[in-house]
C-alpha cells in the first residue's frame, strides 16, 4: 500500500473513533468543514511512514500462505489507529497470525496515543 493511501486510511479511521468533547464522532456531519491542521497532518505523515517501514521488517519472509491470512490492506492502517490509542480492538484480537500480531500491537503501542481534539480554529489536532 502507498503511504498516502496507508495515511488516507489511517485518517479515516482516526475522525472515526474519536469524539469531540460532547461525544460527537469527529466524522460527524457537525465537522464537514473541519480539517487537520497542518501539525497533525504532518505528525499522521511521519507516523504512518514509520511505521510502514517497520511493519514491512516484521512481515518481511513472511510465507504467502500466511500472508492471506491477514484482513484487508485497508485494515492495518485501521487496527494502526486502534490498537496506538487502545481502543479494544486491533492487531492483537485475533485477526493475524498470534506472533505478528502480537509484534504488531507492540509497534503500535511504542507510537503513543495521540488525542485529536477540535482547536478553536475550527481545526482538528493531536496532541
Amino acid at each position: 500500500m502507498r503511504l498516502d493511501e496507508f495515511v488516507a486510511h489511517y485518517t479515516e479511521t482516526a475522525l472515526w473513533a474519536e469524539t469531540d468533547g460532547d461525544g460527537t464522532p469527529l466524522d460527524d456531519e457537525k465537522y464537514s468543514d473541519a480539517a487537520l491542521a497542518p501539525e497533525a497532518k504532518y505528525q499522521f505523515q511521519q507516523d504512518c511512514s514509520r511505521f510502514l517501514i517497520e511493519y514491512s521488517k516484521i512481515v518481511a519472509g513472511l510465507d504467502d500462505a500466511v500472508l492471506r491470512l491477514f484482513p484487508p490492506e485497508s485494515r492495518i492502517p485501521h487496527d494502526f489507529w486502534l490498537t496506538r490509542n487502545r481502543h479494544g480492538a486491533g492487531f492483537w484480537d485475533g485477526d493475524y497470525p498470534k506472533e505478528v500480531g502480537e509484534a504488531l500491537t507492540k509497534l503500535a503501542h511504542s507510537f503513543g496515543e495521540c488525542d485529536l481534539y477540535v482547536g478553536d480554529d475550527g481545526q482538528i489536532y493531536c496532541q
